[in-house]
């Protein structure tokens, strides 16, 4: 399994070595890796790595946070890998929504936009983008107006959109990317580049609401506006404007172009201090610690079963690892879940069709990453009054 890990020693943002650790995560679960429910559950040939060691490290100069260890992208984004589909997530929906929101507030023409690394059309839709294309080796538009390139970005020859303007978009993609510095160099190769917007999870929405469930292995980024804008500042582009968002994960969005553009509505703030390499380590303890105690009041509920089938599920059974043994079922209103379960997880997935009787059950909520959703999700099961509802995490 080495051969799928590459390691980052340096950070990937300034290339300073003076890098610490925020927390180390032994036999951290990957995400989104889901098998046939009927299957063997030792069966490791459609998912021969389902955990792997993890360290998050940060980057007092910068104030930028990064995974030691990356798995390879053609591994975890595979067909059978990768199960983000905008269309079919509420909390991709929501946070796809904020976003064209943002970028439609700017002072922008609606030129040939690429979304790079959607992998539906529907934030060229909700743009209002006439004509454009999405990268992604996943990619599909059922939208005539919009080309599906399916490939990664850096796959393509970016002068082959030299021509007319060209805005770009992407959505919780730069996250993902391992060397930030081939995105900004493919955007810096198109000649005719005006307009970029970008959102991803940041450390500060993450490090202010102690949610460090939240880090995975497909994120190997975590961004502060700090570091976003040192990255920008390299290839020439100024950040004319941001915002946070805490619906989804907790966003930083930014619009970055080569010049000053007057906005139609300024939201600029004074930028944000660096945070803390210390207190991040003890927040992070502290986070873990509460963890602990937390789970051994799982022990106590009756008749316990999990609430939402979320892609992320298998980071609250690595901080609640008494869940194996004490949940049922995994709860979820999505039927077709109930013919798989997860690669790392042996709990089944139930079909919950909105007449499931919970008043003789304890629930612990397992889909938190999207804090609306996770709202919804409280708000339906407490007027269905189990004995208990489990948070797992503070913040909601």
């Amino acid at each position: 399994m080495e051969s799928l890990i590459q390691k980052t020693s340096c950070c990937p943002i300034c290339s300073s070595n003076d890098v610490e650790v925020v927390c180390e995560l032994k036999n951290y679960p990957l995400t989104e890796l889901f098998v046939p429910s009927c299957g063997n559950a030792r069966d490791r040939t459609q998912h021969p790595l389902i955990e792997s060691d993890q360290t998050l490290k940060y980057c007092s100069d910068c104030s930028h946070a990064f995974l030691e260890n990356v798995i390879s992208p053609d591994y975890l984004y595979s067909k059978d890998n990768y199960n983000t589909v905008t269309t079919n997530s509420s909390g991709s929906l929501i946070s796809i929504k904020n976003f064209a929101r943002f970028i439609n507030q700017q002072n922008h023409e609606v030129s040939y936009t690429i979304d790079i690394g959607g992998n539906d059309s529907n934030l060229l839709r909700l743009i209002n983008c006439e004509v454009g294309c999405v990268i992604d080796p996943n990619a599909s538009s059922n939208d005539k107006r919009y080309s599906a390139i399916n490939n990664f970005f850096e796959a393509i020859n970016p002068e082959k959109f030299n021509g007319a303007p060209v805005n770009i978009v992407s959505s919780h993609t730069l996250e993902h990317i391992q060397s930030p510095h081939t995105f900004f160099n493919f955007l810096s190769s198109i000649k005719t580049i005006e307009h970029v917007f970008l959102q991803f999870p940041c450390l500060e929405l993450m490090h202010e609401s102690s949610r460090y469930d939240l880090i995975h292995h497909q994120h190997l980024h975590y961004y502060t506006l700090n570091s976003i804008q040192t990255l920008a500042k390299q290839y020439g582009f100024i950040i004319n404007a941001y915002e946070y968002d805490h619906d989804h994960y907790g966003t930083l969005r930014v619009h970055i172009a080569k010049e000053k553009v007057l906005l139609k509505q300024s939201i600029h703030e004074k930028l944000s201090s660096k945070l803390d390499i210390n207190d991040l380590i003890n927040d992070y303890k502290l986070f873990n610690k509460s963890c602990s105690n937390n789970s051994s009041m799982l022990t106590k509920l009756p008749s316990l079963y999990c609430y939402g089938a979320s892609l992320m599920l298998p980071i609250i059974y690595y901080y609640y690892p008494s869940l194996s043994s004490l949940s049922k079922g995994i709860y979820d209103m999505d039927e077709s879940k109930s013919s798989v379960r997860y690669a790392n997880v042996q709990t089944p997935i139930l079909h919950d069709d909105g007449k499931v009787d919970f008043n003789n059950m304890s629930i612990c909520i397992t889909a938190v990453a999207t804090k609306s959703a996770h709202r919804k999700i409280l708000t339906n099961l407490a007027k269905r009054q189990p004995i208990y509802i489990f948070n797992p995490f503070g913040a909601l």
